[in-house]
Order: structure tokens, then C-alpha cells, then sequence
């Protein structure tokens, strides 16, 4: 049996079906690996669990609050270990949490040189990174801060508080157990104070805002320049340093903090 062949060239008749490439069989649809983000989702697990665990302390102290502490004062003790509570759990969002923010435009810009809207992207983002360890450090200086003086007031109520006068059955018991409430919450104080005096994390954002504010002034002062004229070369290598030696004045200090640490000396 003869091949069949072409037809010459100007020719009308159909081509054979038997000649045409065959047609590509339809690929399987292969199904894609789920890449779970663990380093996200570990966070908002770790976020969850906190919560919970002060929703289970609250719900043990208020337990406590309403079947040893008379009314109405049990109930304004309630709405106190509630608050603490909230507080906790916001607390710990907002530490969890990374605010959102968007890249620099470069609008308005007059310079086209793309070593000026790069350093000032540059800026823009580390202003963005300092700014939001800023906030991460002084919600916990704030939380450290309120903390400890709700607990130093409550310790100073019940130590002074004269229950006599409110509730005859507690006048045997109350001294002993305020005293034993204080101690523990003196303990907790001096514990949550010497940790913080070790990790000095209000220092820290101090730093990170003093950061943030050099870095916007210098934004500042580089689209400043732009609006005045075409920036030569020499002014943007001096800008380029002086972002530079923003940026290293800080690492310095984190790195003489940590050999401190340490017990090296700092540099």
C-alpha cells in the first residue's frame, strides 16, 4: 500500500487525515503542593493560645471573686480583672500584628535619576521597619507600665483595706490573706521589673523612634532639594552616607547591648 503523499502546490484536493501531526493528548492536571506559611500561621496559633489562657485565668479569678468576695465588691473586683483581661488579650494582638503600610510612590519627584528614588524607597522602608518595632516596644513599656501599677494599687487596697467595717466574718481571715495576696504580687512586680531592666526594650524604642524621625528628616530634606533643582551627584552620594550612617549608628548601639549582655563591654 503507497504512503499518501502532498498535494502539489496550487492544488485544491484536501490534505489526508492520515498525514496531519496528531493531535496532543491533554496533559493531567497535576495537583499543586499547598505551601502552608507555618511562620504565620504559628503566630496566630501563638496569638489564640495567649488569649485563651487569659480568658481561663479571668474566668478563675472572677470563680474566686464571686464566691469568697462579699457584694457589691466582688463585682467591682470582677469588672477590674475583666478590664486586666481585655487589656491582656489586645495587648497581645497588637504585639502580634504588623502594620500594614504601603511602598514609596515617588510622586512629585522632578529628578528622573533612579539613584534618588531608590535611596528614597530605601528610606521610606526602614522608616516603615523602625517604625513598627517603635510601636512593638511601646505597647510593651505601656502594658509593663499599666501593669505594674494596677498591681501596686491593688496591693496598697488590700493591705489598707479595713474590713471590719464591711464583712465581720472576714475580719479573722482577711489580714493574713492580704498580706499573702501582696507578697505574691510584690514577687511578680520585682520579677516583671528585673526582666524589664534586662531587656531594657524601652531604651530600644527610644532608639527606634530617634531612628524613625532622623530618616523622615532626611526624606525631607531630599525632596526638598529635588523641588529646588536636578540633584548632582555629589549631593546624593552625601545623603546616600548620611542614610547610611543613620542605619549604622543604630546597628552599633543594638550590637553594644547584646555584647553587654554578654559581659563584654560595648563598643
Amino acid at each position: 500500500m503507497s504512503e499518501p503523499t502532498l498535494p502539489e502546490n496550487g492544488s485544491d484536493d484536501p490534505v489526508p487525515d492520515n498525514i496531519l501531526p496528531p493531535s496532543p493528548k491533554p496533559e493531567k492536571e497535576e495537583f499543586r503542593s499547598f505551601r502552608v506559611d507555618w511562620h504565620s500561621t504559628s503566630r496566630k496559633v501563638i496569638i489564640l493560645c495567649k488569649i485563651g489562657i487569659y480568658c481561663f485565668i479571668f474566668l478563675m479569678a472572677a470563680s474566686w471573686t464571686y464566691n469568697n468576695v462579699p457584694m457589691p465588691y466582688g463585682l467591682f473586683l470582677s469588672g477590674i480583672e475583666l478590664l486586666i483581661a481585655v487589656a491582656a488579650s489586645f495587648t497581645t494582638i497588637r504585639l502580634g500584628t504588623n502594620k500594614p503600610w504601603k511602598p514609596y510612590a515617588n510622586k512629585g519627584l522632578l529628578s528622573e535619576s533612579a539613584q534618588v528614588k531608590l535611596l528614597l524607597s530605601n528610606i521610606v522602608m526602614d522608616m516603615k521597619q523602625f517604625d513598627q518595632t517603635g510601636n512593638y516596644y511601646f505597647t510593651g513599656v505601656r502594658f509593663y507600665k499599666y501593669t505594674t501599677a494596677i498591681l501596686s494599687g491593688i496591693s496598697t487596697v488590700l493591705l489598707g483595706l479595713n474590713v471590719k467595717t464591711l464583712n465581720k466574718d472576714w475580719a479573722e481571715i482577711y489580714p493574713e490573706l492580704s498580706k499573702n495576696i501582696a507578697f505574691v504580687i510584690g514577687a511578680i512586680i520585682t520579677v516583671w521589673t528585673s526582666l524589664m531592666s534586662y531587656w531594657n526594650i524601652e531604651k530600644y524604642w527610644q532608639q527606634s523612634k530617634a531612628v524613625v524621625y532622623k530618616l523622615a528628616a532626611l526624606k525631607k530634606e531630599i525632596e526638598n532639594l529635588d523641588k529646588a533643582g536636578k540633584l548632582p551627584d555629589e549631593v546624593i552620594q552625601q545623603k546616600y552616607e548620611a542614610y547610611v550612617t543613620i542605619i549604622e549608628e543604630y546597628n552599633k548601639y543594638r550590637q553594644g547591648g547584646n555584647d553587654n549582655r554578654q559581659g563584654a563591654p560595648a563598643p
